[in-house]
């Protein structure tokens, strides 16, 4: 096996436990808020729990993002076996992931952001502007991070089926 193949392996487990465990925090937060009280005392947090619609979308695509990760983590552990079909389920995931993300990002667009913009124009400029920032960060990073694992795969089973 492949340094290059180990190495991609590993990014993927990193990747993959980086996501499970943010999951779990959001939908503890989102369910237990008594677990972390100083952050209830967020505008944007406190719309989780006033607007169902954020609600509800932020404990199921995190339930269902907990669970992709899980089968990311897998597939790793499966290519790093060398198994053929590890490939191929983790673009299947990612393409679910990517479904998620999309969903995310119209549900931030529509509701988050008119929150963070109106921070801008009060005492809260400097958070609003973090909040702005983390949130295009985030959504750009995992549409990139999954866009690189979905590549390395295609070459992945291109070179296996062309062997």
């Amino acid at each position: 096996m492949s340094v290059r193949r180990k190495l991609f392996g590993g990014v993927q487990i990193a990747f993959s436990t980086f996501v499970f465990l943010g999951s779990v925090f959001e939908v503890t937060n989102l369910l237990v808020p008594t677990f972390f009280p100083s952050l209830q005392n967020n505008p944007i947090m406190a719309m989780h729990h006033s607007q169902p619609v954020v609600f509800w979308w932020t404990l199921l695509s995190n339930l269902t993002t907990a669970c992709l990760a899980i089968v990311l983590f897998a597939s790793a552990i499966g290519l790093l076996r060398q198994h053929r079909a590890s490939s191929r389920m983790s673009i299947l995931a990612i393409k679910v992931f990517l479904l998620v993300l999309g969903g995310a990002t119209c549900v931030s667009v529509v509701y988050l952001l008119p929150q963070q913009l109106a921070m801008l124009q009060s005492s809260s400029r400097a958070l609003g502007l973090i909040m702005i920032i983390s949130m295009t960060s985030a959504i750009f990073g995992l549409a990139v991070s999954l866009g690189v694992l979905w590549i390395v795969h295609a070459n992945i089973l291109r070179r296996a089926s062309a062997a």
